[in-house]
């Protein structure tokens, strides 16, 4: 039975800027998104093995392996897999289900849109390409974005520590408003890297809270709290999902870039129903064209980052992505 969400859990979100909500997802609800993720990866290794990327599909090896055994024949394929999976009708409905906006309203209000930006992430193994160093969500947006409320909910396909990965906060270090310095890793790191990073000395000060979570729970994180991804040094795949909300008056820090999600609750229409499989169509649809432009392979290419990049080094050129 998935517990209900307290006052006090509230409260620890405001002041530190984090809140693990235990045990608020029931198996019944989490199983129709893993098999919906698991037919994804289905098609993509068969796309990645016809494009020569990989020689095995491993069909063999079961959700919480086959992506690493996939990724020691190609690492870039979990980052890969991440940009391009499509939304399905399981993870639409969990992310607009009543019990996450009945937790989402007491921090925004009656009126709620989806984030723009929403993750599949499939961590392997002991990859660097997988492991998120110090950031802020609100750091990847334009400048106006950091100062939007945008919660975002971080919910493990599995449990999850230390030693599988799990993430890393620092308690109120979502205080005060605004973004620290990030760095762009590939930079000074893997050149195929997408990350934005907070050097150790810029972060700040506070304990480092490391979120070990059983299946079915929801690490509720603020827009601006630095937070990390540690590595996974196990034989699994540590499987998490990673949606956001925001108010629909509020900029989305991505304008120009990636479509506004989709409207969830409008307090003027009680009886509005969100239609968020129609949305993830239309994203992936303009998604699909940008990726494709100029005859470009996305299972050839790396990630593009350029927009983010731009804001925080002046070497990098914003180039034309997505308009709305």
């Amino acid at each position: 039975m998935s517990k209900t969400v307290t006052v006090e859990h509230l409260k620890h979100y405001e002041v530190y800027g984090f809140v693990i909500l235990e045990e608020f997802f029931e198996e019944a609800e989490l199983l129709p998104v893993i098999g919906e993720i698991e037919n994804q990866v289905e098609k993509f290794s068969a796309s990645l093995k016809l494009r020569g990327r990989i020689s095995n599909t491993y069909e063999d090896y079961d959700f919480y392996r086959r992506m690493a055994a996939i990724a020691n024949e190609c690492d870039e394929a979990p980052g890969l897999f991440q940009v391009g999976t499509t939304m399905g009708p399981a993870l639409a409905a969990l992310w607009s289900s009543a019990k996450l906006l009945d937790v989402v309203a007491n921090i925004l209000g009656p009126n709620i849109d989806g984030g723009a930006i929403w993750n599949v992430r499939p961590k392997v193994p002991e990859n660097a390409l997988m492991t998120v160093p110090w950031h802020q969500d609100s750091g990847y947006l334009s400048p106006e974005g950091q100062y939007t409320p945008q919660p975002a909910a971080w919910i493990p396909l599995l449990d999850v520590d230390a030693d599988l990965g799990c993430l890393q906060v620092i308690r109120g270090g979502h205080l005060p408003v605004g973004n620290a310095p990030h760095k762009v890793e590939k930079k000074f790191g893997d050149p195929r890297s997408w990350y934005l990073y907070i050097d150790e000395n810029d972060l700040p000060s506070g304990e480092i809270v490391t979120c070990a979570m059983r299946r079915g729970s929801v690490l509720l994180i603020d827009e601006n709290m630095p937070h990390r991804g540690l590595v996974n040094r196990t034989d699994r795949v540590r499987w998490a999902l990673d949606i956001r909300w925001q108010k629909p008056s509020d900029p989305t820090g991505l304008e120009g870039v990636l479509m506004r999600g989709p409207s969830m609750r409008r307090s003027a229409e009680p009886g509005f129903y969100p239609d968020v499989e129609g949305w993830a169509k239309l994203e992936r649809e303009k998604y699909d064209a940008w990726v494709k432009r100029d005859g470009f392979d996305s299972l050839e290419g790396g990630i593009d980052g350029a927009w983010y990049f731009a804001r925080w080094d002046s070497d990098f050129r914003e180039t034309e992505l997505i308009r709305e």
